[in-house]
């Protein structure tokens, strides 16, 4: 089976990263193929303008910046990162959350991209790429498995979490840049993967606690009856009683087996126990 196959396959199996891939690698091509001809009309429809005014009149576009490339070195990077996050994700979630967290990091970088517009913190512009969804899947992966390692090239192995915290750390830095804009969809992207980690943990959580059971009322306590778990002290004997059961003990012992199956020490307590009742008597 040839390359082509296997992903002839793999998107007959409903593969959601191999789609989101394709996706994104259609509008390119279509993207260009129009160019060849003058058309230019993917320019004006795709992009998310920076104005919040302008994507109110074009809605759509918050949805199909996260599609949208103009730049085949833009693409292949995202579609890398969007490749091998989203083989690490597939496993440990359903395809449909993968989908699903794609599209929220994409709209959570448009709204935080529309926010810094409308206050004036960005310079007017548009916003295209795949980016902030895939920041999205690489900060839900690294925090649900910060351990896990990935090889990359001319670095070697390297944890999911360091990543995470590079790519962080690069988009404050780059606020201040000329993709400012891009840079802090990208936080968008991040703050939304976290985010469902979070929440996924706190279900988890949830779904592992004991049920709450309301703590039974004290019933008041009857004389005379004894409750299930409470210790019963054994009633406490009188000297004289306890002397004569002792003594009707010894007296049985005799009848069986004659005085001198007594020992000395019970010859003497016999004495003993028999002067005492004795001298009880009335």
């Amino acid at each position: 089976m040839n390359i082509f196959q296997h992903i002839k396959a793999d998107l007959r199996r409903g593969d959601t990263t191999l789609w989101l891939v394709t996706v994104n690698t259609v509008i390119f091509l279509l993207y260009w193929l129009l160019r060849l001809f003058s058309v230019d009309i993917l320019d004006r429809v795709l992009p998310l303008p920076s104005s919040p005014a302008e994507a109110l009149l074009m809605p759509w576009t918050a949805f199909t910046y996260m599609f949208t490339h103009f730049n085949l070195l833009h693409l292949v990077c995202n579609m890398l990162w969007l490749w091998w996050f989203g083989r690490l994700f597939d496993p440990w979630l359903s395809r449909r959350r993968l989908l699903a967290l794609y599209i929220s990091g994409g709209l959570a970088g448009a709204a935080i991209y529309l926010l810094a517009g409308g206050l004036g913190w960005i310079p007017a512009g548009t916003l295209v790429g795949a980016s902030a969804s895939v920041m999205c899947l690489m900060a839900a992966t690294a925090l649900s498995h910060p351990s896990q390692k990935i090889n990359l090239l001319f670095i070697g192995e390297i944890k999911l979490i360091w990543i995470a915290a590079v790519c962080v750390a690069l988009s404050f830095l780059g606020l201040g840049g000329g993709n400012s804009g891009g840079q802090i969809a990208h936080l968008g992207g991040l703050l939304t993967g976290a985010l469902f980690v979070l929440a996924s943990l706190y279900r988890q959580r949830r779904s592992k606690a004991p049920p709450h059971r309301p703590t039974p009322e004290k019933t008041p306590r009857r004389e005379g009856r004894n409750t299930a778990g409470r210790r019963m002290h054994a009633p406490r004997i009188a000297p004289e009683v306890s002397a004569r059961i002792r003594l009707d003990q010894l007296l049985d012992k005799i009848r069986v087996s004659g005085y001198e199956s007594l020992s000395r020490a019970e010859r003497d307590e016999l004495k003993s126990l028999s002067s005492r009742i004795d001298t009880d008597k009335p």
